[in-house]
């Protein structure tokens, strides 16, 4: 699961550095790091100020899904909440309400 904040339609910038080092563990064939991660779920958990237009999260979510591909891993979709300051996600009520079922929806198989 890799959980960030939608930072300039895109994912974090801590969240871009901990990608990169996936790219750098693919370069040392005796960690097998693709080999470990085939077959896994990728998760996304996101938050927007955007309440009213959730394309906005599109480049994030992409991000996410194509990286999950490219590891052959699943893509388990993207859970976006809605909020702009710490707490303003516990009036996001249908985020919660998804967030109850999120990890137990079937898996998009890649």
């Amino acid at each position: 699961m890799i959980v960030s904040p939608l930072y300039w339609y895109a994912v974090s910038a801590d969240t871009k550095l901990y990608l990169d080092y996936w790219s750098a563990w693919l370069h040392l064939p005796e960690v097998g790091f693709r080999s470990r991660m085939a077959g896994g779920t990728l998760w996304g958990v996101t938050v927007t100020s955007h309440r009213d237009d959730d394309s906005k999260v599109d480049p994030l979510i992409g991000t996410l899904r194509n990286t999950a591909e490219y590891m052959g891993m699943n893509w388990g979709g993207a859970l976006i909440g809605h909020g702009n300051r710490p707490g303003d996600i516990r009036a996001d009520t249908d985020a919660l309400r998804a967030a109850k079922s999120y990890f137990a929806r079937q898996v998009a198989a890649v």
